[in-house]
Parts: structure tokens; C-alpha cells; sequence
């Protein structure tokens, strides 16, 4: 990104650019996000169509998304089915917070971290 300002005799480039440590965070935060947000689709799959918990993978999802799941359990009621499988609000809530929250602090860390650097170079103009 460059701004030019132009007056009688010299021109000046402000560029701004990123610096590479942002672009990992960034990066990372991303991946973070993306993991639980999978784990936590997986739930909400496996809860919708009635998956046995009793399951080796089942009881995987449901024991890995378990700490991400802490803060909403109690947010929403839980509707069950009458062939047992479970629409969880909760869930969906949970997936949009932390998509919200992760698109929240990398929009944060791209805003702040740029550096500006100004180039003056100085032109003939008649």
C-alpha cells in the first residue's frame, strides 16, 4: 500500500508493509480457531444424528471439544428427538463465538501491525 504526496519540487512515498512476525501470529491463530472450530462441527454432527457416545471416536469428539464447550453449555436448552439425536444451540454458538473471536484479533493484529516508512525523493518538474 503507498500514499503519495506531491508538492512543488520533492515527492513522498509512505509504504506501509507487514511485518512477518504479525503473519504468524496471525497464521496460528488462524489454525487454532480453524482446529476447534472442525472439532466442534464434528460435535454438532455427531450430536444431530444420534452418534453412540459410547464409541471410541464419539467419545473422543465429545471429550476434545468438552473444554471448548465450558462456556455455552447452559446458554441454550437442548432439544432431543424422538429417535435420540440432539439439535445443540449451544454448539452453533460455540462456533460462531470463536470464529467471531479469532477474525476479531487477526483483523486486530493486521491493523496494528504495519509499519510505515516515508521515502522522499526529489523530482525536476517544469
Amino acid at each position: 500500500m503507498a500514499e503519495t504526496e506531491r508538492s512543488n519540487q520533492q515527492e513522498v512515498v509512505v509504504r506501509k508493509t507487514r511485518s512477518s512476525g504479525n503473519r504468524v501470529i496471525t497464521g496460528i491463530i488462524s489454525w487454532v480457531a480453524g482446529a476447534i472450530e472442525v472439532v466442534l462441527a464434528f460435535r454438532f454432527g455427531l450430536l444431530l444424528f444420534g452418534a453412540n457416545p459410547d464409541a471410541a471416536f464419539v467419545d473422543f469428539i465429545y471429550t476434545l471439544s468438552a473444554p471448548f464447550m465450558a462456556p455455552f453449555e447452559a446458554v441454550f436448552g437442548v432439544t432431543e428427538t424422538r429417535i435420540g439425536s440432539v439439535f445443540d444451540l449451544n454448539t452453533l454458538l460455540a462456533i460462531i463465538v470463536y470464529a467471531v473471536a479469532a477474525w476479531g484479533a487477526t483483523s486486530l493484529i493486521r491493523s496494528v501491525g504495519y509499519s510505515s516508512t516515508t521515502t522522499v525523493e526529489k523530482m525536476d518538474r517544469e
